[in-house]
């Protein structure tokens, strides 16, 4: 216990140490409110510089601008969303364009519940184009700390439960057991994490939900292996030494998982594109009484609502961004079909819903 307790404050105190000195990136500057994007940026490339890394929202916020640049229509035909192929009014980013040719490569429509190969395919070729473009120019990941964190984990493992040891072919298995465990865990928690994804996306209301459900079973399947293989390790490495290797490896897993996340830190150059961002959104979120103290701002219309909407998801803004338009909204509602108004309910609040793993569950904002 003891020599694994010093093994967690050792690997902590690296981890602080190298996030002191290349994790924390240039101090945050002064924040101007932006009424347009800068750069013109897409919402996608947005959220992946604020975040440093792709998520889920990237890829809405790209399918959600391309509708709303009126290169697709988005409908629903039984219970499914049906994106259709339509001549945009405005031309699209590099990374909307990818998305759009992998996306309807070879159709004019697609059934976004039953065509997970093209999605898939989209979300690849945004996730490249995305870090190619704009990873190391603006922002670091520091790997190789993290790498080093998780050979001085895989240490602290080993010398918590090697002392209880004293056959030469026990030692070897526990090392070769805390090791594999160790340096499985990353990908295993990202597997885990996208698993759960599935279930929540599956157990959600909506159209095609037999079939979510069977995805996510299929994926729990082929996960029954690699658990089994985990769980058989950490059953050895609790009858050879100690429990209490378990719970320093749990610990440690977690300090990693935690300082992969703050290890990453902008370039000066991304730096400035993130002070910039925030500028942009404080515009998004801001209230009536804040737009009252600025300088000719632009005026609210539904256009400016559906045009902004993917930006506002893209920066977690959303319900902030539809609160400032809800009376401007609910006129505009009452409109013909085929209406701005009509065309920002089918499109964006549809997509959101079946797109983003049904968070919404529903809501229509």
């Amino acid at each position: 216990i003891p020599i694994g307790l010093g093994g967690i404050f050792v690997l902590l105190l690296y981890y602080l140490s190298v996030w002191f000195i290349a994790g924390r990136g240039p101090s945050k500057g002064t924040i101007v409110v932006l009424y347009e994007p800068p750069d013109n940026m897409s919402p996608a490339t947005m959220r992946y510089i604020r975040k440093m890394g792709f998520d889920d929202r990237c890829f809405t916020s790209a399918l959600l601008n391309i509708a709303a640049k009126g290169h697709v229509r988005i409908s629903e035909k039984e219970g499914d969303y049906v994106i259709t192929r339509s001549a945009g009014r405005l031309p699209l980013s590099k990374d909307e364009e990818k998305v759009l040719d992998h996306l309807l490569h070879k159709t004019q429509e697609l059934r976004l519940e039953t065509e997970g190969s093209s999605v898939a395919s989209a979300v690849t070729a945004l996730t490249e184009h995305l870090r190619t473009a704009y990873e190391k120019r603006f922002f670091i990941g520091n790997l190789r700390y993290f790498a080093a964190g998780l050979i001085l984990s895989a240490l602290v493992v080993v010398a918590s439960g090697l002392g209880n040891l004293s056959d030469i072919l026990d030692m070897a298995m526990f090392i070769a057991f805390s090791v594999y465990a160790t340096m499985i865990s990353p990908p295993f928690i990202v597997y885990l994490l996208e698993l759960l994804k599935r279930w929540k996306s599956a157990l959600a209301p909506g159209g095609a939900r037999q079939l979510r459900v069977i995805k996510a079973s299929v994926l729990t399947l082929t996960a029954v292996i690699p658990v089994s293989f985990v769980v058989k390790a950490l059953s050895f490495m609790i009858d050879m030494a100690t429990p209490y290797s378990i719970f320093f490896l749990a610990v440690a897993v977690y300090i990693n998982y935690v300082f992969y996340q703050l290890l990453k830190a902008p370039t000066r150059a991304g730096r400035g594109i993130q002070d910039a961002i925030e500028g942009f959104r404080e515009f998004l979120m801001m209230t009536e009484k804040d737009r009252m103290n600025l300088f000719n701002p632009p005026e609210k219309t539904p256009e400016l609502f559906e045009k902004y909407l993917p930006y506002a998801l893209a920066l977690d803004v959303e319900q902030e961004w539809s609160e400032q338009f809800s009376g401007v909204l609910a006129g505009a509602a009452l409109g013909e079909p085929g209406s701005s108004a009509a065309l920002w309910k089918t499109q964006m609040t549809g997509l959101m819903d079946s797109l983003f793993a049904r968070e919404k569950k529903g809501n229509s904002r």
